[in-house]
């Protein structure tokens, strides 16, 4: 059942039911004021978003939007703290080294750092490569 008829659908079933309407309209009330201030907030974060140069800059990638461009910038910060490509683990994005002295193979990524970001850039990947139907180094 689509979110737009819910309501609706609930309405004629409460039809049938009258002993339920006193406790289930204010549910309804409750989920309509939360649809109402999720679709406000989505906005404003919008907006923060496109008046946010780094934000819109990371927003060019497909698949990247509002969520994961203000979440990155949120992360990161000041990239000038990362002098070196090393310092990348605070994603844990760098490969985790088993080094045994004779051998040094690179393994899975590194679990160290922001988990959540590193799951929002995984989504993002995601709809780049279901979206995007260009070429790229990813898809590649």
């Amino acid at each position: 059942m689509h979110r737009a008829r819910f309501a609706t659908k609930v309405e004629a079933l409460l039809a049938h039911a009258p002993e339920l309407r006193l406790a289930i309209e204010p549910l309804l009330d409750v989920r309509n004021a939360m649809r109402v201030k999720k679709a406000l907030l989505d906005r404003q974060l919008s907006q923060m978003a496109r008046k946010d140069e780094v934000c819109r800059r990371l927003m060019t990638v497909s698949g990247v939007g509002t969520i994961v461009s203000r979440s990155f910038k949120a992360t990161i910060d000041d990239h000038a703290r990362f002098k070196d490509p090393r310092a990348a683990a605070h994603l844990g994005l760098t490969p985790r080294a088993y080094q045994s002295g004779e051998i040094d193979p690179s393994g899975n990524i590194c679990k160290c750092g922001d988990k959540l970001m590193r799951h929002a850039l995984y989504e993002a990947a995601n709809s780049h490569l279901r979206i995007a139907k260009k070429w790229s180094v990813l898809r590649a």
